[in-house]
């Protein structure tokens, strides 16, 4: 979807400030849509790879991954976890804006859980006003969702 979920398309723009939801109430939304009930939340790589950097990244998520396990890139990162465009002249929000229109810099969530010893204690989201990637505990902060869907 071109815009957040709450914001209405005019043919130009999204209108309308986007809906925040806690991570776990966002995974439980369903979502009808220009006649299709098959739109979900994105996987974190999905979500990750609409980051534009203009001048570059610092390394992704999935470059991290395979260095730590979660605990170790949680503690030591806080809920900043990697992928920050470079500079400090990047575009904000990071992302394209002719195809998304007044995203803002803002978190959005993905349906990717932040797993710690087998049990999911969060969820995974980006930061458009940086391009990171971040974490959320259950019951923390409240981010944004963009619905996406396969094939037609």
């Amino acid at each position: 979807m071109r815009c957040g979920l709450g914001q209405s398309w005019d043919g130009k723009t999204c209108n309308g400030e986007a809906k925040e939801y806690k991570w776990r109430d966002a995974i439980k939304l369903k979502h009808n849509f220009a006649g299709s009930t098959a739109w979900r939340l994105p996987t974190i790589d999905e979500l990750e790879s609409l980051v534009l950097c203009s001048e570059g990244r610092h390394f992704s998520s999935n470059f991290i991954n395979q260095l730590f396990d979660t605990y170790f890139y949680y503690s030591m990162f806080s809920n900043k976890l990697a992928g920050q465009c470079r500079g400090e002249s990047y575009q904000k929000p990071t992302i394209n804006l002719i195809a998304f229109p007044n995203t803002g810099n803002q978190s959005y969530w993905s349906s990717s859980p932040f797993i710690y010893r087998d049990t999911a204690i969060g969820g995974w989201g980006v930061y458009f006003g940086d391009g990171a990637v971040v974490d959320e505990l259950i019951g923390g902060a409240e981010s944004r969702v963009r619905f996406v869907r396969d094939g037609r």
